[in-house]
């Protein structure tokens, strides 16, 4: 388990939006306040402390929490980038490791920054505004500090240079990336000044070369002893319940450069029996979907389900052909293998060749035909009773295709989607756009993506674009039923006085589960207020929504935000009925 910290000095607000959003993402989530002023101390606080620095906070969260898998500490001017739960995967992904980092976007050193880092880079040395060290290693040194820089300058390269002595791996994760602000709250000539005398004293005045082996350039951050041609090693992960882990581990043997993970479906504990991280079984398969290349020596009932979503999801997939049936067509979506001298031969080739691996992770993304019972509407209706504005980014094509078909499916067809691209122009949607023939539904994008904006600005603007008399805000990876519009607008237009609907929808998370449950969860949209309701809920007359606006500020929590707003301004009808799903 892992268990994300947030610590605050003077920075309540962003330290309290930190923590809602992380709770979207962890299990377990902590807000420690080091002595701020009183009014400036955070509502989510957890843990109050005297003003105890970075390090203090540090040893505070190691000692509560040393039996963790690790523990992430967030400072509390971060600003996420992506999904909370996106920092969740990649740390699971990563494991095992030492020091573990996000990319950094704002004030670092070059080596952390986002533009200079891969996937995943294996490194010496990690700064710590947004660190996370594993238990492991926690443990291997006893939950402390070696030397007391008070301030905590040199902690962090500390850790790392006790990884690196324990044979545990520093990672800078350029998967995902935070945004550490320009501003310094403290005294940076003291805190160097103190680092410098600990640390003298304790390993002498060449510590930066002898402890830390610092460089401050990204080349020179490098660990470059892996033999992997990008500096990373490769994840080869599969599903299984004990039968196939011996010639799962027997193959793998092969590729010491790999990094070996199997997710244990079943009750049998065969840990003691393989080499490889076992990690438990969860239905979204976190740890296996994200892996480079998945390989199934075998394939039965308790497993075979995961491995046809595996090959589904466009993961480069090994296979023996006498388990994997008609799913994989060999070089096609997959490779399959009759013995062990061809499972290493091509386990080799998918290893060393990244274009084979590319290809296999789109090979299934075909040309996406519009089904036969959506209608080809040729002309843009002169009257739009429904403006949709979908934001998209990165999406895979096969999910936006979902989404739009939902749209050409719906009863009511004076209507209008604005398809919108959060930062750059992708040609991929334009072109799926562009198929379907269909005037309703155009294609545009927004420029210069805000980190954590994860699309408020394209509903800001998109919104100034509807010509609707309602507006609908639709995600590219959400669905609604045909009869969705028809039932809102007939709702509203027959309740005098109301200036949006709430519908129910079925909700598969991620969920803030102490105030709606576990997902997938009904959720009522009632009341109108943040954490209880999902723009998906939610048919607006355009006036009453750009009397409110959309809020471009509040990152993550920006929709509960504004819907908020619109709630406590203006009157709704309810509309009791399941008319959509939250994917």
């Amino acid at each position: 388990m892992i268990v994300a910290v947030v610590i605050n000095h003077n920075l309540p607000e962003n330290a309290d939006l930190l923590f809602e959003a992380l709770s979207y993402g962890f299990d377990h989530v902590e807000l420690i306040n080091g002595g701020s002023a009183p009014e400036k101390i955070p509502i989510n606080v957890t843990i109050p402390l005297p003003n105890v620095y970075w390090e203090g906070a540090w040893l505070e969260a190691m000692s509560r929490w040393s039996d963790m898998d690790a523990i992430w500490v967030v400072g509390g001017d971060i600003g996420l980038v992506d999904p909370p739960i996106s920092y969740r995967q990649a740390i699971e992904a990563a494991m095992p490791f030492g020091c573990w980092s996000p990319a950094i976007r704002g004030r670092a050193h070059p080596f952390m920054l986002a533009e200079n880092s891969g996937e995943r880079n294996r490194v010496k040395n990690v700064e710590g505004m947004a660190l996370a060290v594993s238990g492991e290693l926690i443990r291997t040194i006893g939950a402390k500090f070696h030397v007391s820089t008070e301030i905590g300058f040199g902690q962090d390269y500390w850790l790392c240079a006790m990884a690196r002595g324990n044979s545990l791996p520093n990672y800078i994760d350029g998967t995902v990336s935070v945004l550490h602000p320009h501003a310094v709250g403290y005294n940076e000539g003291d805190a160097h000044a103190k680092m410098e005398r600990a640390f003298t004293e304790k390993f002498g005045a060449d510590f930066r070369r002898t402890l830390f082996d610092y460089s401050s350039d990204f080349e020179g951050n490098l660990m470059k002893e892996t033999p992997m041609d990008d500096g990373v090693k490769l994840t080869v992960a599969t599903v299984d319940n004990g039968w196939g882990v011996k010639d799962f581990d027997r193959i793998m043997a092969n590729f010491p450069q790999c990094r070996t993970v199997i997710m244990r479906k079943g009750v049998s504990d065969f840990s003691s029996e393989t080499s490889a991280k076992v990690i438990p079984y969860n239905e979204n398969l976190a740890g296996v979907i994200d892996a480079d290349i998945v390989f199934f020596p075998r394939i039965g009932a308790a497993n075979r389900q995961e491995y046809e979503h595996l090959v589904d999801a466009h993961i480069p997939v090994l296979a023996n052909v006498a388990f994997a049936g008609s799913k994989i067509i060999h070089e096609e979506n997959g490779l399959v293998y009759g013995n062990d001298s061809w499972a290493i031969g091509w386990m080799k080739k998918l290893v060393e060749d990244s274009q084979l691996r590319q290809k296999l992770r789109g090979a299934a993304v075909v040309p996406v035909v519009p089904i036969a019972m959506a209608p080809v509407v040729e002309s843009v209706p002169s009257s739009v009773v429904v403006s949709i504005i979908t934001p998209t980014f990165k999406r895979d094509p096969r999910v936006v295709s979902r989404c739009l078909d939902c749209v050409r499916l719906q009863t009511l067809q004076d209507i209008e989607q604005l398809v919108c691209s959060d930062g750059s122009n992708e040609q991929e949607v334009a072109t799926l756009v562009g198929s379907l023939g269909d005037a309703r539904i155009t294609y545009q994008h927004t420029e210069g993506k805000k980190p954590g904006d994860f699309g408020n600005v394209v509903r800001s603007e998109m919104l100034k674009k509807a010509r609707g008399e309602f507006v609908l805000f639709l995600d590219d990876d959400n669905i609604i039923l045909p009869h969705y519009l028809e039932r809102m607008v007939r709702e509203l237009r027959e309740t005098p006085g109301t200036d949006f609907a709430v519908c129910r929808v079925v909700h598969f998370g991620p969920l803030k589960e102490d105030v709606l449950g576990a997902p997938p969860k009904v959720i009522t949209g009632i009341p109108v207020k943040l954490h209880h309701v999902d723009p998906l809920q939610i048919l607006v007359r355009r006036e009453a929504m750009l009397d409110i606006g959309w809020d471009t500020e509040r990152g993550y929590l920006a929709d509960g935000v504004t819907l908020e707003r619109l709630g406590d301004k203006y009157k709704y009808v309810e509309v009791p009925e399941v008319l959509g799903f939250h994917m």
